[in-house]
This record gives C-alpha cells, sequence and structure tokens, in this order.
C-alpha cells in the first residue's frame, strides 16, 4: 500500500492564472512553522512559503474567482515529480497538485466582495 497526500492549512499569499489550452491556476500557501532555538532555548516564528498549483478546471475557476490574498484554506494535494533537459543539464523537481482547496476563514470578519 502507499499514499500521495499532502494537508496544508495557511493563508493565501499570491494567486496566478495561467491561460491557454490547459489553464492552470498556481497559489502561494504561507504556512507558520516554529522551533526551539537550541542554544537560546526561545522559541523561533518561521512562516514557509508553499506553492501549489491544479489543472482542475473546477478548481482553477474557484481559486481565481472566488479566493483572495490572506484567506485562510486547507489544500489537499498530492506530490507529482517532474524532469526537464537532458545529461547534465537534467533538472528535477516536485510539483504540489490540489485535489481539494478549501475556504476555513476571511481576514476581516469573513467579508468580502468575492463572497457568492
Amino acid at each position: 500500500m502507499s499514499l500521495n497526500k499532502v494537508e496544508l492549512i495557511g493563508r493565501i499569499g499570491n494567486i496566478a492564472t495561467h491561460a491557454g489550452e490547459n489553464k492552470r491556476v498556481e497559489a502561494s500557501i504561507a504556512v507558520d512553522a516554529g522551533y526551539r532555538d537550541d542554544k537560546s532555548g526561545d522559541w523561533v516564528d518561521r512562516t514557509d512559503w508553499i506553492q501549489v498549483q491544479s489543472w482542475n478546471p473546477n478548481i482553477v475557476e474557484r481559486i481565481s474567482e472566488k479566493y483572495r490574498k490572506g484567506d485562510l484554506v486547507f489544500c489537499e494535494a498530492a506530490l507529482k515529480p517532474w524532469s526537464k533537459g537532458e545529461g547534465d543539464d537534467k533538472r528535477y523537481g516536485m510539483n504540489i497538485n490540489v485535489n481539494v482547496f478549501r475556504l476555513l476563514a476571511r481576514p476581516n470578519n469573513g467579508t468580502s466582495d468575492n463572497d457568492a
């Protein structure tokens, strides 16, 4: 048995929609991460920015039209490896492809022009 699943809860940073034959959306999600500093013992807050994307037409439309910067969202996704180039110039990476995207909260008491 195997599982390829990523779950994120965080705030939307930027949203970019790419038009064309295969329309897709990319969003950056800010997730809080913290750790205890080994030397001082103090708690250190850190924000990591995670880039996610989707080609699912329903998700592309919903993210593009109904979500905005600052929204707190839940994102369920899968990792998709990629490679390009050949020989010594070959590069590898990992995309995070969204399967589920849900609004959890909006800043400013939940009011928005984008609510529908």
